[in-house]
């Protein structure tokens, strides 16, 4: 069943219902404890569904904003170019999974928001 989910990409419809799913889960075992969403990376492969992605990223970021102890990592500027544009050059090949440049700007921004908000 979960082998299912990394086959195949979901639909950004669909990850916002799993997104859903998992916080009314994650809450009732564990209503305090602190969450971070990172947000979903724009990438060259993806494109096309950016538009809704990027619907799904604020709704979650909108979410986050008013639910107390939730947080949003923003990432997607970072991996954007200044016109707007996936950044090629933080991407392997397949232009979805991130090069060790793209991980390394990935973590150090994740790094970032856990020592602001959990420190």
């Amino acid at each position: 069943m979960y082998e299912n989910l990394f086959l195949h990409d979901e639909s950004p419809r669909k990850v916002a219902r799993l997104f859903w799913f998992f916080m009314k889960q994650l809450r009732q075992s564990h209503p305090n404890i602190p969450f971070m969403w990172v947000e979903i990376t724009p990438t060259k492969s993806r494109w096309k569904q950016w538009p809704e992605i990027k619907t799904v990223n604020e709704k979650i970021k909108a979410y986050c904003a008013k639910t107390p102890n939730h947080h949003f990592v923003e990432t997607a500027d970072a991996f954007l170019t200044k016109e707007g544009l996936p950044r090629t050059d933080l991407f392997i090949e397949d232009q979805l999974h991130l090069n060790p440049q793209g991980y390394a700007l990935w973590s150090s921004l994740i790094k970032k928001e856990i020592e602001q908000h959990l420190n």
